[in-house]
């Protein structure tokens, strides 16, 4: 049996000469820049920054399977506990989204396969999330509207990628989903 190749030749090449190219800044950067700056100087250089993309979808796993666990019929019953460490855990994801380039550029190591693996890291991670959201928020009396709460996070997130391939460039606004 013959697998079909997934990645053309172009495709490849396209990867090969991909350069991360980012503009704009949220209202947000102001305080969380020199946070992550503080932040992946506490990083030891022998930790890679896949490691740390991986780490946050890890910790986006775990907390955002709490919320569904703990309110397997999604009606936003979960103690309250579950959901604060599901908002801390959305923050250290973040953290670590944050820090992963930038460790990324100070061990030298940055390159369109660890762009791509963060990428899709944080596809994963929108879906985990807007699941749990759609949990927290007792979306499941309406699984329409939840269905279409997660699939449109996921079509954000998608659009946003799209922008950037068909730009070359990742355009961050004042708000930001």
């Amino acid at each position: 049996m013959r697998l079909k190749q997934v990645l053309t030749a172009d495709h490849l090449r396209g990867l090969k000469n991909h350069k991360y190219n980012a503009k704009g800044t949220s209202i947000s950067e102001v305080f969380m820049q020199p946070f992550w700056r503080w932040l992946v100087n506490q990083v030891p250089l022998w930790v890679a920054p896949n490691l740390l993309t991986f780490s946050g979808l890890l910790v986006n796993i775990v907390t955002s399977l709490a919320v569904i666990l703990y309110d397997m019929n999604g009606m936003g019953n979960s103690p309250g506990w579950v959901y604060l460490i599901c908002g801390i855990g959305l923050f250290a994801y973040q953290a670590l989204d944050g820090i992963d380039g930038k460790q990324a550029r100070r061990t030298g190591t940055n390159n369109q396969l660890g762009e791509l693996f963060d990428h899709g890291c944080d596809a994963i991670s929108t879906f985990l999330v807007a699941l749990a959201g759609a949990s927290a928020a007792g979306l499941n009396e309406y699984p329409y509207l939840m269905l279409t709460f997660v699939v449109l996070m996921e079509l954000i997130n998608y659009i946003y990628h799209w922008q950037t391939y068909v730009s070359g460039c990742l355009y961050f606004k004042k708000v930001d989903c």
